[in-house]
Formats: structure tokens, sequence, C-alpha cells
């Protein structure tokens, strides 16, 4: 089955329809998932697609670390440990409906991705300050590029 077919009947059947679903962004741009023609395959793009996700949001909160007042970045500290808990758990309960099937792992890599776009795109504005004052923050900018070429709205 096809990315876009498995996609496209997650869709369907309202497997995808949870907070991170129904984002609108059901699908990510990944060269390799569009050449996958395996379950194993496409799983092993996902796992690879969410270690770039989880690398370039470590690197925003680095550089985060380095901007933000201590006082400031601590709380950001509390906040991420907080997203992280519970975007495990959402994520967990999203692919919980293929649970013992081949595509749970994928599901669940798949959702976890896209959170963790959506948390760099969240995010990389403090770059510029926690008042967001700039109508465009420049510095945010790499990351927000990079959110958007790999994020796709239906």
């Amino acid at each position: 089955m096809r990315v876009r077919e498995l996609l496209l009947f997650a869709t369907l059947s309202g497997a995808m329809m949870t907070p991170v679903g129904a984002q609108g962004f059901l699908r990510l741009r990944s060269g390799c998932l569009d050449s996958a023609s395996t379950q194993v395959v496409m799983t092993h793009c996902t796992e690879t697609d969410l270690g770039v996700a989880r690398v370039r949001l470590s690197q925003l909160l680095v550089e985060l670390r380095r901007n933000l007042p201590q006082p400031q970045f601590s709380g950001l500290d509390s906040a991420q440990a907080a997203w992280g808990g519970y975007i495990q758990a959402e994520c967990a309960w999203e692919a919980s409906a293929y649970r013992g099937g081949t595509l749970e792992p994928m599901m669940r890599s798949s959702c976890l991705v896209t959170a963790t776009w959506l948390r760099v795109r969240e995010l990389a504005p403090l770059l510029c300050g926690l008042e967001r004052a700039e109508p465009r923050c420049h510095a945010a900018e790499p990351y927000l590029k990079q959110a958007r070429l790999l994020l796709i709205r239906p």
C-alpha cells in the first residue's frame, strides 16, 4: 500500500482525527516514503524522519537556551518536558488503532514526526523574544522554512 493510500485510509477511518491529526497536517513530505514499497521500509522512513525532526528541535532548544534569559528558559524546559510526555501518550493512543499490526510503529512515528515539526514551528518565533513583537522573526526563518517544506496541508 502506497503512503498516500495509507494516509487516505487512516484519515477516512478516523484514526488520525486526534489533536495532532486534527491540526490539518496529515501528510509529511518524505522522499524516502514516496519511494517505499514495503511496510518495513515505510516504518524505517518514518523513524528516520523522526530522528531528523528531533535533531532540529534539539538545535532550536540549544539556540533558545543561548538567547532567552534564564528564568524564561527554565519555564520552557518545564513546558518542553510536559509536551514530551503528552505527545508520547497522544501518539501511542493514535497508533493504538493499529495495535499489534505492522502499521502501529509507523503510525506512531508519523504522529511524532508531525508533532515535532509543529513544535518547532511553535517555538521558533521565541528566538525573537517571548513577546514576539516583530512581525517576522528572521532568526526563526530557517526553522520555519524547513517545517513548511515538510508539513503539507491536505
